[in-house]
């Protein structure tokens, strides 16, 4: 399960191994990563680890912190030829490489001579006002799933530089993602928009190292079944790989993939359109995620317009500046709790929830049962406090 649907809180939450709160970077609208945290470069490196990490290498991502710890950040090129080149001429010391593949990334090609599918296109049905049209969607999802395609490809010649390379048996590989991609299956588009299962529930396959082939994973029931049955934080990736290599974890960890896990799987997305939403994803028979959303401002009607202007789509009818709207919105979120908002006037609270069974592959179908859905989000807030502690605005826990 990705701790986030938004590209960079999910990144440093891989990164330092962290739930959101934690860390800090709670939004691309505010905040960086904390200082005191160990990235996983320098976990590694104090156990005499060098780290480098191929991602696309922004400023923001500096600002962030996100390449704290790492020896060295580097692009990723188009075509995989510096990072083939690396694997190919390993030499056996011990060593990260984070390779970061954005291949799914828009735009999504189509046939020879068929205009690509841009951010221009499918950006407007981020708002839920306005429904995907089918013929839309359905071209958007082979578009995508022919860039999923291209992304197997490119994994394939990472694999195969790594088996030239001789070191393939003591390398410990670990492929994910940051988030999925919605389609339309819960009202909106592409991602960081909600907390669906299409958004939040990516693939995790971990290849060991031989000399711990041996070593069961908790939940060792590889199967299909069991893979439903056992959803796995993204954030246990971090203190598996640092056991590995034969480091620690903090106590603020969760625990990895060789130690059994207590309570659901977390995810969070902040400061939305004055809203917060929280997911929690419960490891039973029949899988079932409750999404509690947690209203800290009205809802601006011009959200999502101010979306499409700050990347740099035309927003026909946006009367404010999305700095104006976007800083409205910051203020209010940064002196309200995450979960436990209450009406200014009214003093009741403002918080609701849905809960949704999984179907076995794909797709989810609602639970009408308002009793067990509250259970279950008090359920979530238990095991989110469990690991965050009492409440606070994200002011004070800065």
């Amino acid at each position: 399960m990705a701790p986030s649907t938004s590209p960079p809180v999910s990144a440093a939450s891989l990164i330092l191994g962290a739930v959101p709160w934690q860390h800090q970077l709670l939004s691309h609208l505010t905040g960086t990563i904390r200082a005191d945290l160990p990235t996983l470069g320098s976990a590694l490196g104090a156990v005499g680890f060098r780290s480098i990490i191929h991602y696309p290498v922004r400023r923001r991502m500096h600002e962030w912190g996100f390449f704290r710890g790492f020896d060295q950040a580097a692009d990723l090129d188009a075509d995989l030829r510096a990072v083939t080149e690396e694997l190919r001429t390993l030499d056996g010391g011990r060593r990260l490489i984070w390779i970061h593949l954005h291949t799914t990334d828009l735009p999504w090609k189509g046939e020879p001579g068929e205009a690509p599918l841009d951010l221009a296109d499918l950006y407007p049905y981020a708002d839920p006002a306005l429904p995907l049209p089918k013929v839309l969607r359905d071209e958007a999802r082979r578009r995508y799933l022919e860039a999923v395609r291209r992304a197997d490809r490119a994994l394939g010649r990472v694999l195969e530089a790594l088996d030239e390379s001789g070191h393939r048996e003591g390398t410990l590989l670990a492929i994910s993602a940051l988030h999925g991609i919605e389609l339309g299956e819960h009202g909106q588009i592409l991602y960081g928009h909600n907390l669906g299962r299409e958004s939040i529930q990516v693939p995790l396959l971990l290849d060991l190292p031989d000399a711990w082939s041996t070593v069961p994973l908790a939940e060792h029931d590889r199967t299909v079944e069991a893979a439903l049955r056992f959803p796995v934080e993204l954030t246990r990736l971090w203190p598996t790989m640092v056991q590995v290599a034969g480091g620690r974890r903090l106590p603020m960890h969760p625990p990895s993939l060789f130690e059994p896990a207590a309570g659901p799987a977390l995810s969070s997305l902040y400061l939305m359109n004055g809203v917060n939403l929280h997911s929690a994803v419960f490891p039973d028979s029949a899988v079932e995620q409750v999404v509690v959303e947690s209203r800290f401002a009205m809802a601006d009607p011009q959200f999502y317009l101010a979306l499409l202007a700050q990347a740099a789509i035309d927003a026909p009818g946006l009367e404010r500046s999305p700095r104006q709207i976007f800083e409205g919105l910051r203020r209010t979120f940064l002196g309200a709790p995450p979960w436990s908002t209450l009406d200014a006037e009214t003093g009741e609270s403002t918080v609701t929830w849905k809960l949704e069974r999984w179907r076995r592959v794909r797709g989810t179908e609602r639970v009408s049962d308002q009793e067990a859905a509250a259970r279950r989000a008090a359920m979530a807030y238990t095991a989110w406090s469990r690991w965050l502690g009492p409440e606070e605005t994200p002011r004070e826990a800065r």
